[in-house]
């Protein structure tokens, strides 16, 4: 006896198949890597704040992977921290200014983010020297 189209045994009707196999790729073939990073975040290159320019940059270029908790799909090798804190972002000061500005080998962000912008970088760097400098010696 033919079942009926409501009845769901363990059999589903054939024509759902294609429609089901298409929605499996459809779902496998995706990750949900959170919100979609920012290519550019407008800071003000010359005098940097720390409300109005680092840590709007930090929310949007960093916090992708670099969170307290660690975000789901964070690379392991990502500390966990809160960069869009100030005071985390201070205590790290130094570590942030080598391996955003100085570090040609291991930079961030990797090749796998957003970079930077050279406005961004400006901003930074003159945060860093205007804003920060105690931290830095």
């Amino acid at each position: 006896m033919r079942k009926k189209f409501t009845d769901f045994g363990s059999r589903i009707p054939f024509f759902y198949a294609p429609l089901l196999a298409a929605a499996a790729l459809v779902a496998c073939g995706s990750k949900d890597l959170g919100k979609e990073p920012f290519d550019q975040v407008l800071v003000d290159e010359a005098n940097p704040t720390w409300e109005a320019d680092i840590q709007v940059l930090m929310n949007a270029k960093c916090m992708n992977c670099h969170a307290d908790p660690k975000p789901k799909f964070a690379p392991l090798s990502a500390p966990a921290l809160n960069l869009a804190d100030s005071a985390t972002f201070n205590a790290h000061a130094a570590q942030i200014k080598f391996r955003v500005l100085d570090d040609k080998v291991t930079p961030m962000p990797p090749t796998l983010g957003t970079p930077l912008t050279d406005r961004e970088k400006n901003a930074l760097k003159n945060y860093f020297t205007k804003v920060l400098p105690m931290l830095l010696k």
